[in-house]
Order: C-alpha cells, then structure tokens, then sequence
C-alpha cells in the first residue's frame, strides 16, 4: 500500500523517507512517514501505524555496516588463507592436483570478498520504536531516521 493512500485527508507528514523493517532491505521497502499523532510505516505487504501516545523510547544507531556480512566474509577469508598455509605446511597433501587446490582457495576467498563487498555498500542507519506491545525496528540507507526521530520527540513535547 502506498503512503498517500493511507494517509486520511489533510493529515500532513513532517518527515518522509525510504526505509525498510529488515536489514538487507530488499523487496519489502517502503516509506517511514512522521505525522503529528503517529508514525507510519508502508510497504508493499502492508502498513504498520504507530501512535506517537504508546512510544515509551525510541534507539536511534547512526550508519554502521551489516555485521553479519562482515563476519562471514572474514571467516571465509581466512578458511582460504588456511587452507592455503596448511597446503604449504603439509608435504603429504602435494599428491592433490593444483586445480583441485586452488580451486579450494579461491571459492572460500571470492566468497569471503563478495560478502565484504556488499557489506561495504550495505551501510545503513537503523532506529528501534519502543511501544508497551512491540518493538519496532526500521532501517535506511538514505538517512533521515535521525530526523524521524527528533521529529516524533518534538511532537511528543507539543502534546
């Protein structure tokens, strides 16, 4: 569903932007929307409408790289590099054929460099809402969750 849909007439968002409830993004991006009594979250599978009465606090983490792929890549990084040091090592494992060896090496190396790779452009911001029921946690690349933030504080000060 799309955000001006849901939206009720002349109900203004302050704060509008791209973000996603999942880290790696994906399919299910959408638009994180701040009004003056609720944040609004909507994506193509839905819309999640928060009131800014039930949030109890809200965590905001500046842009910072997925650690997930941060450490299955070096992981993998270093599986190849031993591989390659235990081969150098171990006289016994020369009767293994050099493309079978290095064919061992490079699929754990390439891996564990795509992986850093797409890390490296996989930064992102992410902000968490607290309300009594749930946990909320929404991510952007693109920024502007800090903006959500200090703009559901400074409604939650008007009112």
């Amino acid at each position: 569903m799309r955000l001006s849909e849901y939206l009720i007439e002349n109900e203004e968002a302050a704060v509008e932007i791209g973000a996603s409830r999942n880290a790696s993004g994906g399919s299910a991006a959408g638009k994180l929307a701040c009004t003056p009594y609720r944040l609004v979250y909507a994506d193509p599978n839905g819309v999640t409408d928060i009131s800014l009465k039930g949030i109890n606090s809200i965590e905001y983490t500046g842009e910072k790289y997925p650690s997930e792929y941060l450490a299955w890549g070096i992981f993998s990084l270093f599986v190849g590099i031993g591989i390659a040091v235990v081969y150098e090592l171990l006289p016994q494992i020369e009767a293994v054929p050099n493309p079978v060896l290095y064919a061992t090496i490079l699929v754990p190396v390439g891996i564990g460099t795509t992986l850093l790779i797409q890390a490296y452009f996989m930064k992102q911001e992410s902000l968490e809402v607290n309300t009594a029921n749930d946990t909320f946690k929404f991510y952007s690349g693109e920024g502007g969750l800090a903006e959500i933030a200090h703009t559901v504080r400074g409604y939650e000060m008007k009112n």
